[in-house]
């Protein structure tokens, strides 16, 4: 029958049956997981605001960004109320035929013309900006194509004398605050630019995973408030919130760009809600030198812009084990060590198989040789980094900029915790920032937060000092498969606590194979959560509460 198929059907209707059924019957996984920059259909109250007359609006990809778009009528009106006079207002057009001659278009003030274009190229993006003159502007479509175009919000703010007006956040995924201090000297550039850092010492992430981690990040929520932890149930979830970072970047005058490697945070699930600048270079083993295309859009991002504030959320994934780019890395480290196949590389290490791949155990030498991999990543992400560092202080702009790496999560390799996911080595994070003008200003050092759902809270004392409110603990929470694992950070010690979940009927099972863990006592408990001590049953009480779950017991 399949070799029938194949001598009756074109290649083409071959492909698209084997990606429906990858998608729908095969693989369990959200669908939008497998997003390969297609068009997205778009409702945006924002161009319902500013147009005359109702029309379609959709997201377009290219060259990994994307952008929202409205359907332009042959003649549209454009209401530009919402800027001031003399604002800068930047364009994005599009013609979506294929043909070489014909996309023109005309585009006018209530005075003057402010662009006309003949035959410009189809199917992609022309950048162009006006500075307001009049309440209005209309466009021309002189063309036989469909004309798309996008425009900028209004609210960017010009960037002001020794003020912040460059803040990037930057994730090294995978990084554990231990590792990356005692590889610091391999990464000169880092070193050097990050001579006068503060470094925190108790940062911890609130998630096990990228997916689940920049959410919590983009909404100040835990994972088991937005829930977005497991590609297998997130299907009817739109993840990213009204009231998110990069709109409050926005309210605060900052132009918001987002580049990044994770597969869950692609546009089809909304994360470019809000954001000015959205590419996405999609992460595959062998592809870690497309960290380098993040590093070179930044700079031509910060040149374009840089009498504007800016955001820039950013995340690498070169650090990921298993380190998959051999040629890579025996060109860094100038050798001829590395070549081996990732996964066939991590079956052999494998000293004791989990109960999922994330938490198998892996022989001394396995680690070993993953730590030489990590250590190279790093060095190899220094290099790229150094050109971000080398155009920050050519433009002097060392004194208005602060840059914070930290990491999604801790290193995972090297763990060998047999009774829970979340730990030191899991979830402390570094969280280093290179211009201590800009430090939390109401806190020491060594005090205990999140670099994920406490951010906004610390970007709101770095712009506006507003007092950062710390807590006894901070809790990183793992939600995957039928496991349901919280951690409570201390100072000075870690409660953990797992249980049985089912996702799709939204019920917690708190007495189900659970288990407690003291790391102070060293105490383990599993019979039943009652005869847990009052304040440890309080403490998870409470939390439990404020989850999503229906709670049973």
């Amino acid at each position: 029958m399949i070799n029938l198929l194949k001598l009756i059907l074109p290649n083409l209707i071959l492909n698209v049956m084997r990606w429906v059924l990858l998608r729908v019957k095969i693989n369990p996984n959200d669908p939008r997981r497998f997003w390969k920059d297609q068009d997205l259909f778009l409702k945006d109250d924002f161009f319902d605001g500013i147009l005359d007359k109702k029309t379609q609006f959709k997201k377009i990809t290219y060259k990994n960004q994307t952008k929202p778009f409205f359907l332009s009528n042959k003649k549209s009106k454009i209401s530009l109320t919402n800027f001031n006079n003399n604002d800068e207002i930047r364009f994005t057009y599009f013609f979506e035929n294929k043909n070489l001659i014909g996309n023109n278009i005309k585009i006018q003030d209530d005075e003057t013309v402010v662009l006309e274009v003949s035959n410009a190229k189809p199917r992609q993006f022309y950048n162009f900006r006006i500075f307001k003159k009049s309440e209005n502007l209309y466009i021309d479509n002189n063309s036989n194509s469909k004309l798309w175009i996008s425009i900028e919000r209004a609210g960017k703010k010009p960037a002001t004398k020794n003020n912040l007006n460059n803040i990037f956040l930057i994730f090294l995924d995978s990084i554990s605050l231990d590792f990356l201090e005692k590889n610091l000297d391999k990464m000169p550039f880092t070193k050097k630019f990050f001579k006068d850092k503060v470094s925190y010492q108790n940062v911890y992430s609130n998630a096990d995973w990228t997916a689940s981690a920049l959410t919590c990040l983009i909404n100040s929520e835990f994972p088991s408030s937005h829930r977005f932890t497991d590609l297998k149930t997130s299907h009817n979830l739109e993840p990213v919130n009204e009231n998110n970072l990069f709109s409050f970047f926005k309210d605060n005058g900052y132009i918001t760009n987002f580049l990044h490697r994770a597969k869950a945070q692609n546009p089809e699930f909304g994360f470019d809600k809000d954001v000015d600048n959205y590419f996405y270079y999609p992460y595959a083993f062998g592809n870690e030198e497309d960290d380098q295309k993040i590093t070179n859009k930044v700079l031509e991002l910060l040149y374009t812009n840089i009498d504007y504030k800016n955001f820039f959320l950013l995340h690498f994934n070169s650090t990921h084990y298993p380190f998959s780019n051999d040629n890579l890395f025996n060109q860094i480290n100038n050798t001829n060590f590395y070549n081996d196949n990732p996964h066939n590389f991590l079956e052999s290490v494998i000293d004791q198989k989990g109960r999922t791949k994330i938490d198998n155990l892996y022989s001394r030498e396995g680690v070993s040789i993953m730590n030489n991999k990590l250590t190279t990543s790093l060095r190899y992400l220094d290099l790229q980094l150094n050109s971000l560092y080398s155009f920050i202080l050519e433009k002097d702009l060392f004194e208005t900029t602060n840059i914070i790496i930290t990491s999604d999560n801790g290193t995972t390799y090297a763990d060998d915790d047999q009774n829970f996911f979340l730990n030191e080595r899991r979830s402390k994070v570094p969280f280093m920032m290179s211009n201590k003008k800009y430090k939390i200003n109401n806190i020491d050092y060594n005090d205990l937060f999140s670099n994920l759902i406490d951010f906004k809270s610390i970007a709101k004392n770095m712009i506006y000092a507003e007092k950062f409110k710390l807590k006894k603990y901070t809790l990183g929470e793992l939600i995957f498969n039928d496991i349901y694992e919280v951690c409570f950070f201390y100072k000075e010690k870690r409660i953990n606590f797992s249980c049985k979940v089912d996702q799709k009927k939204n019920r917690l099972y708190v007495n189900k194979e659970f288990i407690l863990y003291e790391s102070n006592s060293k105490k383990i408990y599993k019979e039943n959560i009652n005869s847990l001590p009052e304040d440890l049953l309080k403490l998870v009480n409470e939390h439990i509460a404020n989850t999503n779950f229906e709670v049973i017991k």
